[in-house]
């Protein structure tokens, strides 16, 4: 019988691997790099960067090395079945696959999956990919298995009839959820804007690259640049507001810190206007870690919506693609 399943969440700049106790769901070993298909692209040569070989090369002998070092910590032998999500199908990734498409059932009925065998030193390894979803105009791959991950829990199923949920991130999604399927999903380049604007822009003069922590319940000072960001953005619009950034450093000498918080209100007000305006009146489910909870729960109390908002534990977001992961393979591979 099979007791345990490696999970792995392999996006953009990340690689999270996880050795699951399949019937208690709980991670027992984990390996955490910041090794993301980003990082894996990079170690080819440029002229090999566009060649499938290769790429799928590079990733076999990473994931292979990994899962080894996981199997010899923790005394295990094979068969162990593999489920990977996120960017490790996509056009840079391991293996290319077709969308899913909308609306998709968040049982995840509808998921696209590839399965394989990757030979490593101890034997074959069974792994099943799995790909993202697309709707006419957006994509994602990874945060639809969060989407299943959370709405398996008991306490959010409940919402699965008709709800937005938020994804902050590098860049966030919103997941519009109704009768048990994801209809529609919108990207927003927060996070990217954030790092291209405070790195690479004018901007970058008057903000401090990497941005201090953010603890709006110990520092006022940051907590109204923030909130000023935000309404500065509701009132004006993102275009129109982003060279006060400069100009509140020229002309009113505000510190770089205060900017760089200022300038990350801009952002998420910007983001997260279209919600305040709305005459929708369905919950919001913030599914934010412990890194963009604060901002955007102060972000959706400033602009008037704080009624709808519902906030998922950080910890549940952590381990929401684990459970989703555990829930494909149980209900679609399993055989006792």
């Amino acid at each position: 019988m099979v007791t345990h399943l490696l999970s792995c969440d392999w996006g953009t700049s990340s690689f999270r691997l996880r050795l699951v106790k399949i019937p208690e769901r709980v991670v027992v070993d984990e390996i955490r790099e910041p090794a993301g298909v980003r990082a894996i692209i990079a170690t080819l040569p440029e002229e090999m960067r566009h060649s499938a070989a290769a790429r799928e090369q590079a990733y076999s002998t990473f994931f292979a090395e990994k899962v080894e070092l996981v199997l010899q910590k923790n005394s295990l032998s094979l068969p162990l079945p593999v489920v990977i999500s996120g960017m490790a199908s996509s056009t840079v990734g391991w293996k290319e696959l077709p969308y899913a498409k909308t609306p998709f059932p968040i049982d995840g009925a509808g998921l696209v999956s590839r399965e394989f065998t990757l030979r490593i030193k101890r034997g074959d390894l069974l792994v099943f990919l799995i790909s993202g979803v697309a709707t006419a105009n957006d994509i994602c791959r990874g945060e639809e298995m969060e989407i299943i991950g959370l709405m398996s829990l008991p306490e959010w199923q409940r919402y699965a009839s008709d709800c937005t949920v938020i994804l902050p991130g590098t860049h966030s999604k919103h997941m519009k959820v109704q009768s048990a399927s994801l209809i529609d999903l919108r990207t927003f380049m927060t996070g990217e804007l954030f790092e291209t604007l405070s790195t690479r822009s004018i901007l970058a003069a008057s903000v401090e690259w990497p941005p201090p922590e953010f603890n709006p319940d110990q520092n006022s000072t940051d907590r109204n640049a923030f909130i000023s960001g935000i309404q500065e953005a509701a009132r004006m619009g993102l275009a129109a507001s982003l060279f006060r950034t400069r100009t509140r450093s020229v002309l009113q000498a505000e510190s770089p810190r205060s900017n760089t918080f200022f300038l990350d209100g801009l952002l998420v007000g910007a983001e997260l206007s279209g919600l305040a305006t709305t005459t929708e009146r369905a919950p919001i489910l913030l599914a934010a870690s412990k890194k963009f909870a604060a901002s955007y729960r102060i972000a959706c109390q400033t602009l008037g919506f704080a009624d709808r908002l519902r906030v998922i534990p950080p910890e549940q977001i952590e381990l929401s693609s684990v459970f989703a992961h555990v829930h494909f393979f149980e209900r679609f591979h399993f055989q006792p």
